[in-house]
């Protein structure tokens, strides 16, 4: 396991010697240490502390021991440098050893309270692994609960309530530790000191977290490097064992499913549906929702739960960092009444956009994307909800244009009445589509167009002019509809 000369000046700190540094950078590069008592040209070497005399390497007047790395350097009040270099080696191998037992725990599908244990070895500090709803999964029980109120309720209670948690979690602090990918030191607002943080992630999903509070000593970069190391040793038990950890039910690993549109076993599928008095054919409607900033807060998971105990026939996941509800209309749920929830809960915090109602549960993966889009432009245009619906006509004409495979494919016909309704500015295109979109019955064409029937007569006698494909043959009416759609004309 690589360390930081960090992680040796805590080491040698905390072993009772007296010791001072000046360290600039410390990354997380060491392999081992080496003893010197002179100068070599390997000491250039990147990956190895080099342990000597402090008069053979800096000329100090003052007898002591110095552990270097480049210009990261220990001073160390003791003259016995094999004494120092024996210390070092310990070190090296206490957290080996710690890796491994790690690594172990995960072979063993040992349970978070054992990575809790493993893990204060290391840091010696209130410490607890939490999921993506804040829920606390294991925590150091030694600590007393007076040391902070926080602490008091993650330990009674396993979790802080929804009303402190929408006080606290949108705000930017939340938002920038929720999106970090490395671990970090920060002064947190709720403890009033610093902690030691790191997400958890598993299918690129923040799934949970991992919280050191600061107690007795100050963090530093070590601790974060040994931090990463924790959270990912971590994240691997997570993905091997997830439901050993996370209870999903069988319809929301379904849903999993069908959004990663994987393999699916549909024998199964159904009976999975059938088990929750669903049916593969009823009607469903899919509502993705997210915080204003995108971010897969605390709150997003705890809401998940509130709606999932509150409703029968809904499936919740959350997925891409939203929350997804996915509402069986079958079963008499009124979506509106579910968003009013949603939206009283978090005090209108969060961005809603709802699919079309579909049927085929096979489907899931089309409605979410109409979902995520509804949404996505509800945020862009300021709004809190936004239907299918709605959208459409701009979500064609944003695609449409951009889409070069379906201009490609527009028929020349089309293409010179839309040129002729530019230069001459004549309707012919959108009476051709009016035409055709009416099943080329004239009087009805007539009616939505506001023009007389005579006058429809005329411009069609035009349009069958200038076009090539005769629009008596079934299959060259579709080409022209089909090209007038994909022209995107009528968007303006």
């Amino acid at each position: 396991m690589l360390l930081s000369i960090c992680n040796l000046f805590d080491w040698l700190s905390r072993k009772g010697y007296n010791v001072r540094s000046d360290i600039h950078t410390g990354p997380p590069i060491l392999s081992g240490v080496r003893l010197l008592n002179n100068y070599y040209p390997e000491q250039d070497q990147d990956d190895v502390a080099f342990i000597g005399p402090s008069e053979d390497f800096m000329n100090s007047p003052s007898p002591g021991t110095i552990v270097c790395c480049k210009n990261d350097i220990i001073y160390i009040d003791e003259i016995d440098t094999e004494l120092i270099f024996n210390e070092c080696i310990r070190a090296f191998e206490f957290f080996n050893q710690w890796e491994i037992a790690l690594l172990e725990a995960v072979i063993q599908d040992s349970n978070l309270n054992t990575f809790i244990t493993l893990g204060h070895q290391v840091f010696q500090s209130p410490m607890f692994i939490s999921g993506a709803n804040g829920q606390t999964y294991a925590i150091t029980s030694q600590y007393d609960p007076s040391i902070h109120p926080i602490w008091k309720q993650r330990l009674e209670n396993g979790n802080l309530s929804f009303d402190f948690i929408n006080q606290y979690h949108e705000g930017d602090y939340f938002q920038e530790m929720y999106s970090s990918t490395y671990p970090q030191i920060s002064v947190s607002p709720i403890w009033g000191g610093e902690i030691l943080f790191s997400n958890l992630r598993t299918r690129n999903e923040r799934i949970g977290s991992v919280i050191i509070y600061e107690y007795g000593h100050k963090f530093h970069q070590g601790d974060v490097h040994l931090l990463h190391v924790y959270a990912k040793i971590i994240e691997k038990a997570l993905a091997l064992h997830p439901t050993q950890y996370f209870s999903l039910s069988e319809l929301e690993n379904l849903a999993f499913h069908l959004l990663d549109e994987k393999d699916t076993n549909w024998e199964t599928a159904y009976n999975t549906l059938r088990a929750y008095r669903w049916k593969y054919d009823h009607r469903f409607l899919v509502i993705c929702s997210s915080s204003p900033s995108g971010i897969d807060s605390v709150i997003i998971g705890r809401l998940r739960d509130i709606i999932k105990s509150k409703y029968n026939g809904i499936c919740t996941v959350l997925y891409d960092g939203n929350l997804l509800v996915i509402i069986n209309l079958n079963l008499r749920n009124d979506y509106h009444t579910v968003i009013s929830d949603m939206q009283t809960l978090t005090k209108n915090k969060l961005i809603f956009g709802i699919s079309y109602p579909f049927l085929d549960f096979a489907n899931l993966k089309l409605y979410y994307q109409q979902a995520l889009l509804s949404m996505q432009t509800a945020k862009s245009q300021k709004k809190t909800l936004m239907d299918f619906e709605e959208i459409f006509s701009s979500a064609l004409r944003k695609n449409l244009p951009t889409n070069s495979g379906l201009s490609a494919m527009v028929h020349p016909d089309i293409l010179l009445l839309l040129s002729m309704d530019r230069k001459n500015s004549t309707d012919y295109a959108t009476t051709l589509y009016v035409y055709l979109l009416c099943g080329c019955n004239s009087r009805e064409t007539a009616r939505i167009l506001s023009i007389h029937r005579n006058t429809l007569l005329y411009r069609m006698d035009k349009i069958r002019t200038f076009c090539t494909l005769s629009l008596d043959n079934l299959q060259n009416r579709q080409i022209l509809f089909i090209s007038l759609v994909f022209s995107g004309f009528f968007l303006n």
